[in-house]
């Protein structure tokens, strides 16, 4: 099953398409109805769920209260999300409850892993954060599906290339290196 916690987002990154959609909205539903279309998929069920939202786990106070909500009523569930790195870095006692109450994975966007790159993504990031990001996610065995992008308008080539690609590689049980797009709407299209 397929479930949207919460819709746009309150960041501004300038090469995200997600803002210049929604605009800089940030909607969230509340943990009663999402426990309610949680119970209505595992009675038809579906106990494996993808989250679909843009940055799942923003509202830490709100998801430490919906996992607990999950263990409390036995939920057995499974989950995935797209999550960002700082949220997870920064909260590792939530991602731990997360993944007590059923986050087997995520999608996270690491990004880039030179220091001086950034800034072009405009995005709240560091390679310590890309770090402590997989260190939590390792301990609490989540699998992660890592996304580099690659091309931005610093990186030195072949030697970021080369670091991304590399660093990332071991920091993903899944890999993913996009090419940076410029996307009509966004900061970075100009």
């Amino acid at each position: 099953g397929s479930i949207e916690t919460s819709r746009g987002c309150p960041f501004d990154c300038n090469f995200c398409a997600i803002t210049s959609f929604y605009g800089r909205s940030y909607r969230q539903k509340s943990n009663d109805r999402i426990i309610d279309e949680m119970k209505r998929l595992v009675k038809l069920g579906r106990s494996h769920y993808y989250f679909a939202d843009d940055n799942f786990g923003m509202d830490i106070k709100k998801h430490v209260d919906l996992f607990e909500r999950i263990l409390k009523e036995k939920l057995d569930v499974r989950f995935f999300a797209q999550m960002r790195t700082d949220t997870i870095g920064l909260h590792p006692e939530m991602v731990e409850l997360a993944a007590r109450a059923g986050l087997y994975g995520a999608l996270i966007g690491f990004d880039t892993y030179d220091t001086d790159t950034f800034h072009h993504v405009a995005k709240v990031g560091s390679v310590e954060l890309n770090n402590k990001c997989v260190e939590v996610m390792r301990k609490n065995k989540i699998i992660i599906f890592g996304s580099h992008i690659y091309a931005l308008p610093s990186q030195k080539k072949p030697f970021d290339f080369m670091k991304t690609f590399w660093v990332g590689r071991k920091n993903s049980d899944l890999f993913r290196m996009p090419h940076f797009s410029l996307l009509p709407g966004t900061k970075a299209y100009g």
